[in-house]
């Protein structure tokens, strides 16, 4: 209950798709949605809460933009082991990958057989291995040499990874 206070949410569609009426029904009219997802902005209008739906773009003056200029880089989470070596061999083949920044780091809760090591190369691809949860310092340095970002789950709302890559200019997958 939010009382007096104006509350602002922004809910990601992966944490609220299963919800029923009856957990929107207990939301406070109070309560002030922005909405990155159609979906989400749907059913927060559907559910009478103040909606906003936004759309993000990239400021064409960003400090950090993506350098297309030395080939294509990719940075890839292994969020929840989606993809396999094979794979993304496959697609760092077809996408001209030169670098390839593996976030070695499932979502927790998740089987250790989806976790995987890759060699040092995957054919003409340069392999370089990120530790785990790895100061934030050290995922921006990664993060800012990328110029497409993967970081897949079977749903996702607009996560802050995809964001802070779309603001660099990153093509996301």
């Amino acid at each position: 209950k939010s009382g007096k206070y104006n509350l602002v949410w922004i809910p990601m569609w992966d944490h609220i798709r299963g919800w029923g009426l009856k957990n929107w029904s207990k939301i406070s009219k109070q309560v002030r949605v922005v909405a990155f997802s159609h979906n989400v902005s749907e059913l927060a209008k559907k559910n009478g809460l103040s909606t906003l739906r936004v759309k993000y773009y990239p400021p064409s003056n960003y400090k950090d933009r993506t350098d297309w200029k030395e080939g294509n880089v990719l940075f890839y989470w292994n969020r929840i082991g989606m993809i396999g070596k094979e794979d993304l061999e496959k697609l760092c083949s077809v996408l001209n990958v030169g670098t390839l920044f593996f976030q070695k780091q499932l979502d927790p809760g998740l089987l250790k057989r989806l976790d995987y090591q890759l060699p040092e190369r995957l054919a003409d691809t340069r392999v370089i291995t990120l530790t785990k949860y790895m100061p934030r310092v050290l995922y921006e340095k990664a993060l800012i040499q990328a110029n497409i970002y993967l970081a897949p789950r079977r749903s996702e709302g607009v996560g802050l990874s995809f964001i802070e890559a779309l603001s660099r200019g990153c093509f996301v997958m």
